[in-house]
């Protein structure tokens, strides 16, 4: 199992959110659009122990399958379900104390191009997702996740035809920590 004290912690996110947050400036906003975008994030999530043993399985024949996973979400009062996203494990530990989480959880890291896929390919089940639900708690709707994926599709689409390649050539998923 990796670190994720050592693989996953944000700085440079962090510093954006929170000038952000004393400074709402249209550069501001940019920049830490541009950190999230890089970020990779910490999600809590289940898998179910049939699940985990295919994992097992597969992984002495050197093979990767997909697995179901059921993430953890922040339901707020108004009934919205949002996927939680933290930039680092002391996040990630102050969720759990503060919502009493005592069962294990495997903590999947992921990115902006996850989160997009699982929340718009929701069914509107997913309101969006929040980055670090009891610090910044900076709040991603689905809206804004939808327009923020098609600007960076064109953006790499636009990129890949300079360089030859193929739209999508090159992105990374998640994968379990």
């Amino acid at each position: 199992m990796e670190d994720i004290d050592k693989k996953i912690q944000n700085m440079e996110l962090i510093i954006a959110m929170r000038v952000l947050q004393q400074e709402n400036t249209p550069e501001n906003r940019n920049r830490m659009l541009n950190e999230m975008m890089r970020s990779k994030f910490i999600t809590p999530a289940t898998i179910p122990e049939s699940e985990a043993e295919k994992v097992r399985e597969n992984q002495k024949k050197g093979e990767k399958v997909p697995v179901q996973v059921s993430f953890k979400v922040v339901t707020t009062k108004d009934g919205r379900r949002f996927l939680p996203a933290f930039t680092d494990s002391v996040q990630l530990n102050e969720w759990k104390e503060k919502c009493g989480i005592t069962v294990p959880l495997k903590n999947m890291i992921m990115n902006f191009d996850v989160y997009a896929q699982y929340i718009l390919n929701s069914g509107g089940d997913l309101a969006g997702y929040i980055i670090n639900p009891f610090g910044e708690n900076l709040v991603f709707p689905a809206e804004l996740i939808k327009n923020l994926a098609m600007q960076k599709a064109q953006h790499m689409a636009k990129i890949a035809k300079q360089k030859g390649l193929k739209p999508g050539a090159g992105q990374e998923g998640s994968k379990e920590v």
